[in-house]
């Protein structure tokens, strides 16, 4: 808003003194915040004001202006302002006085400037007449002047160096007191004002007494600030006073505003602003050379000037209102120039916002376009010229221009689309007209119109395509067109014609539709012939007359009897995009009439539904919103009987003599394929009857083998615990005996020893020779290393024993965790670290579980199962340096429904979602041969689920590991 970048505040009053708009700097001014002012009195806002005032005031109403450059205004808070302001009257369009315009610009910082300089030269005088007595107090207070100072104060002597600055000076600058001090003040001088300084100063120290002036002094940072400066030298003491201002922001504020004014009257057009009440507020250069108004001339008037009087009403009833609504506008209108010339233009209008969202005004960016009309002229005579031509042409001719819009249609153009003659909206002209490929069925997409290939580049020859429009007869047209340019080699657009060939086309299918039914049918026989598939079949049949004869619904049905009631079951269906599937189950009662019509095993034709003598069934057809319905009865040999319904919804569909007869040549085809295909299921069905008796015959065989292998193994290994243990249980037995005969046999030496201190010759060489010290010592530690190894066996015994279970065959009760760790006590040579590998970590996380009906033995054969594949996980895993530490996790806990579950995880690299599936598949194994028989997991599920009834799950991922979780109940039965 351009206001809003005047350095002074503003604000427009009615004729009754309350407010229509102010600028922000009246509300900073003032002391009003964010207030809103707008149908406000003056007085109420300021009610301090006096008599004086509101004289000036109504003077102004009468026509008067009212300027002051310094007065004193008081406020109601006691305060005191300077102000200089100006009152004028605004006038409306018809001349009379509208209100007034206010401008103020407060002078009280300047004021008080002045007055403390002025209080500052006084006290220099007085300082230089007064005593040396007094002059240390009037030091103290030009201290607290200095300190206390909003501005920046600074005295200079004449030979250019700071004599004294205060703390606003420092913080303005950045630099510190003793730095200022220390160098010239011309240095902090900007280098581009250093002349007009130097100039100042020495004007100054001629005896000049005040000087203002403005320049840029270089901040601590390297930036530099504008200050504006008062300043008064002292001749006698060879000193200046100066006071200064930072003005950077307005300075900044200024630039930008000179900046945009220089953009807007370098832009080809006119820029014109006006406040809401329509009185012009800026004025471009533009506008001056357009209008011929000076800025000073229009600035002030109503933008109704440049409106001829017969163009008045439209400014405000076709113009304001749709500006107002939606903020923006574009329209072609007339103005007048100063010398009374009219001028065609372009207008971009758009409301001025300010701050908080309010209009206070509109912008318009305005283009004469004087010589485009003329051209318009021109271009509209050869225009008709050229039409009358094209609509004498029997072929259809459509154009576009370089923009790719459509905009010619001649009059066989509208014929084939059953348009009418009158111009179409230029909107109209982007619609596709109903265009169809040549089968006159499949819509074309925008890149497949001829005359867009034509626009793309492409040169368009004898191109095909349907017309259907919604009112006129469809028709086949020849198209060929390209696109054209000018002499500069610039598209400007694109033409096509067409000819209608409708009558050839017709001719041609009739042709083409004779040997597609013998086509159709010999495909269809081939199919049928050549599958023994069903459901292929009947999809192939439904799919290929929905095809061939363009209906809405085509579908197969069976007829079944069942003891709750005959239906009717939809098994195979083509429908149109959009409409609902029938495929189910449907009783015979659902179709009332119709069932009765159908169960005659006739063929039904139906052209017109609303034709059909049959009341029931013409009322039951409209009401499933059938116009036309063929029904081909399709009898098995295998005492089924079905139909194929073909149903058209959209319109009426005649059935031809030439379809009736493909249909039931299809038809009699399908009959004997459906029974070669119902022989050739029930045969599948007897081979895969067979082909699964053999998997479980193999499976219980491999079951079998596996049983006689564990039974046998567990056979020998209780054998050879059994023969281990009782030469252990020997040895065990007689250990402690030695161990007592020992320690009497070296309590008997100690006492010798003791009795004969000193033994002959021969009885020390004996000692000595045998090492009885070292013997008594070393035997005890050989009887205990006997005993450790002696339990390690019967450890090793009592694990096979377990583990073989050969005395629990039947179920009983038994303890999970004794069947966990003597299985892991077996597996413990695979567990220890090898060359390869560490040692593999075992965690076991047992919970406290009830003892659990089972066969031990079993269970045992699944731990082991799932323990070694999972430490050949470890291995493979280690192998290929994927982990660093192999670990096994065991957790047991009673689960719900008195349960107990058992998990064994690995952190091996885990397995694909495809293998996971197939983990307990009879002979699926990933290990390569000799190493595995896919058996292990098969069994073992086996073993859980059917003999124990439990649960046996496997979860895995991809280099995440894999678990097994064995899920079993506590109590059988």
């Amino acid at each position: 808003m351009m206001i809003e970048h005047t350095p002074a505040a503003i604000a427009i009053f009615d004729r009754n003194m309350r407010y229509l708009m102010t600028n922000q700097r009246w509300l900073e001014d003032y002391g009003l915040g964010d207030r809103v002012l707008t149908g406000l009195s003056h007085y109420e806002v300021f009610p301090e004001i006096g008599d004086d005032w509101k004289a000036i005031h109504q003077d102004c109403l009468q026509g008067a202006t009212h300027t002051c450059d310094e007065a004193i205004f008081p406020r109601a808070n006691g305060r005191t302002d300077w102000i200089r302001w100006d009152v004028r009257p605004w006038q409306e369009p018809d001349g009379t006085i509208g209100g007034l315009i206010m401008f103020t610009e407060v002078l009280t910082a300047r004021k008080q400037t002045e007055q403390a300089l002025e209080a500052a030269n006084q006290a220099l005088i007085r300082a230089n007449a007064a005593l040396a007595a007094e002059n240390q107090q009037r030091n103290a207070e030009l201290k607290n002047f200095f300190s206390l100072s909003a501005d920046m104060l600074c005295v200079v002597g004449f030979d250019g160096y700071f004599k004294r600055i205060n703390p606003r000076f420092e913080s303005v600058v950045g630099y510190t007191e003793a730095e200022l001090l220390s160098m010239p003040f011309l240095s902090f001088v900007h280098p581009a004002d250093q002349d007009a300084m130097i100039s100042t100063a020495a004007a100054l120290a001629q005896g000049s007494q005040v000087a203002a002036f403005e320049n840029r002094y270089r901040c601590k940072d390297g930036s530099y600030r504008w200050l504006s400066w008062t300043s008064a030298s002292d001749v006698n003491s060879q000193v200046i006073y100066a006071i200064a201002r930072d003005v950077t922001a307005q300075k900044e504020a200024d630039l930008a505003f000179k900046k945009q004014a220089k953009l807007l009257d370098q832009v080809q057009g006119a820029v014109v602003a006006t406040d809401r009440a329509g009185t012009i507020t800026y004025w471009s250069k533009g506008a001056e050379r357009l209008y011929g108004y000076a800025t000073e001339d229009a600035i002030g008037q109503h933008i109704r000037i440049l409106y001829p009087q017969h163009l008045t009403a439209f400014l405000e009833e076709s113009i304001i209102p749709p500006l107002q609504k939606s903020g923006f506008a574009e329209i072609e209108t007339v103005n007048l120039s100063r010398s009374g010339h009219e001028i065609p233009v372009s207008l971009s209008l758009s409301l001025e916002k300010d701050v908080d969202d309010n209009t206070i005004g509109m912008i318009a960016y305005i283009v004469d376009i004087r010589d485009r009309k003329q051209a318009q002229l021109a271009l509209e005579k050869e225009r008709r010229f050229l039409k009358a031509l094209l609509d004498n042409l029997s072929d259809g001719i459509v154009a576009c221009d370089e923009k790719g819009m459509l905009t010619l249609f001649n009059k066989a153009t509208r014929d084939f689309h059953g348009l009418p003659h009158a111009p179409l909206p230029p909107e109209q002209w982007s619609d596709h007209f109903d265009l169809y490929r040549a089968d006159g069925q499949t819509p074309m997409n925008m890149d497949e119109i001829p005359l867009f290939r034509a626009f793309r580049g492409e040169i368009v020859r004898n191109s095909e395509m349907v017309i259907a429009p919604k009112v006129g007869q469809v028709r086949n047209l020849l198209a060929s067109g390209q696109a054209f340019f000018n002499e500069s080699g610039e598209k400007l657009g694109a033409v096509v014609a067409m000819r209608d060939i409708s009558d050839r086309k017709r001719a041609e299918e009739q042709i083409i539709n004779q040997a597609q039914r013998e086509k159709l049918f010999n495909q269809l026989t081939n199919q049928i012939r050549t599958s023994l598939d069903f459901e292929s079949i009947l999809n192939t049949i439904v799919r290929e007359i929905q095809a061939y004869l363009k209906v809405d619904r085509c579908h197969f049905a069976w007829y079944v009897e069942s003891d709750s009631g005959a239906y009717w079951e939809v098994i195979s269906e083509v429908q149109a995009a959009g409409l609902p599937s029938f495929i189910g189950q449907y009783p015979v009662e659902v179709f009332g009439p119709l069932s009765e019509v159908m169960l005659n095993r006739q063929m039904l034709c139906i052209n017109d539904s609303a034709k059909v003598e049959d009341v029931k069934v013409r009322q039951f057809l409209q009401d499933l919103g059938n116009q036309s319905m063929l029904v081909l009865p399709v009898q098995a040999n295998f005492s089924r009987f079905g139909l194929i319904a073909c149903i058209h919804h959209q319109a009426v569909r005649p059935w031809t003599e030439d379809e009736l007869e493909l249909l039931e040549a299809v038809v009699a085809q399908l009959a004997i394929a459906l029974n070669q295909a119902e022989l050739y299921r029930q045969t599948v069905n007897k081979a895969a009857e067979l082909e699964q008796a053999m998997v479980e015959l193999q499976r219980t065989q491999m079951q079998m083998v596996q049983a006689e292998k564990m039974s046998s193994l567990g056979q020998l290994v209780a054998g050879i615990a059994h023969e281990i243990n009782n030469p252990v249980n020997f040895i065990y037995g007689n250990l402690n005996h030695a161990k007592e005969y020992t320690d009497d046999l070296l309590e008997v030496i100690r006492l010798y020893q003791a009795a004969l201190p000193e033994p002959d010759a021969a009885f020390a060489a004996a000692i000595a020779d045998f090492e009885l010290e070292f013997l008594s010592e070393d035997l005890p530690k050989l009887l205990n290393s006997m005993k450790v190894g002696a339990d390690r066996i019967r450890s090793i015994v009592s694990s096979l024993r377990t583990f073989s279970r050969m005395d629990e065959a039947e179920m009983k009760a038994a303890d999970i965790h004794d069947g966990l760790d003597s299985t892991l006590m077996i597996l413990q040579n695979r567990l220890k670290a090898h060359s390869h590998r560490p040692e593999i970590q075992v965690i076991k996380d047992y919970g406290t579980l009830p003892r659990v009906e089972c066969y031990p033995g079993q269970l045992n054969q699944v731990f082991m199962n799932i323990l070694s594949n999972g430490i050949d996980a470890l291995e493979d895993a280690c192998d290929r340096g994927q982990i660093d530490q192999p670990k096994l996790r065991i957790r047991t806990h009673l689960g719900p429904n008195c349960t107990v579950v058992i998990a064994i995880a690995d952190n091996g690299l885990g397995m694909p979602e495809k293998i996971r599936q197939r983990v307990f598949d009879p002979f699926f194994t990933t290990k390569p041969v000799g190493k595995g028989t896919g058996m292990g997991l098969s069994i073992s599920y086996q073993i859980i689920v059917d003999r124990h009834g439990g649960t046996l799950t496997c979860t895995s991922q991809a280099k995440q590991g894999t678990e097994f979780v064995i899920s079993i109940p506590c109590c059988q039965g």
